[in-house]
């Protein structure tokens, strides 16, 4: 498996497959691939075996389906687009540890990375933190590759400047935040 990003605004990862060799991401990532490379679409994927598993990983904020990609008789590539502004960045997990990321913040995975559910371990940090009460838990083995920077945070950070007469804390992302703004609306 051969790695590339390019670009640094909007980067892209271009992953080079040898025959055999599997990638899976969650529905939605792909930008483009060639034609050797076979596309599977379940509710396994990434650890997750059967509709139970598929069901948590939509609690932690991604699918209900995963997209498997593997290379077919030859070669191929797989690409992914940085959808926002933001860095692509490589982590290689071992099992020893796991990675705590926002909801969005997954891009790809090789085979040995299992993608769980993760809990906020302080309910005011949940509430009030603006990622949420669930994060995506990533272990390993295998190789993870990340999106630095979130929609919800690139909208936070540009608000200020797209007319809105106050800046809005991260409360605000918050369900709590939302409940409480219309409660005083």
């Amino acid at each position: 498996m051969d790695v590339q990003i390019d670009g640094s605004l909007f980067p892209v990862l271009r992953i080079a497959l040898q025959p055999g060799e599997r990638l899976v991401a969650e529905t939605g990532e792909l930008s483009w691939k060639s034609p050797n490379v076979t596309l599977t679409t379940s509710t396994a994927g990434a650890g997750n075996s059967g509709f139970l598993g598929s069901i948590s990983r939509m609690v932690a904020g991604g699918g209900l389906f995963m997209t498997e990609y593997r290379a077919e008789g030859a070669p191929g590539i797989v690409a992914f687009a940085a959808k926002i502004p933001g860095h692509i960045t490589g982590h290689q997990l071992d099992g020893s540890r796991a990675y705590l990321v926002h909801r969005h913040g997954f891009i790809a995975g090789t085979e040995g990375v299992r993608l769980d559910l993760a809990f906020q371990r302080k309910l005011g940090a949940g509430l009030f933190g603006g990622d949420g009460l669930f994060l995506a838990r990533l272990t390993g083995p295998g190789r993870i590759w990340l999106q630095t920077l979130t929609l919800s945070n690139l909208a936070g950070a540009l608000g200020p400047y797209l007319g809105a007469t106050e800046a809005k804390g991260a409360v605000e992302g918050t369900l709590l935040g939302s409940l409480v703004r219309k409660a005083f609306d």
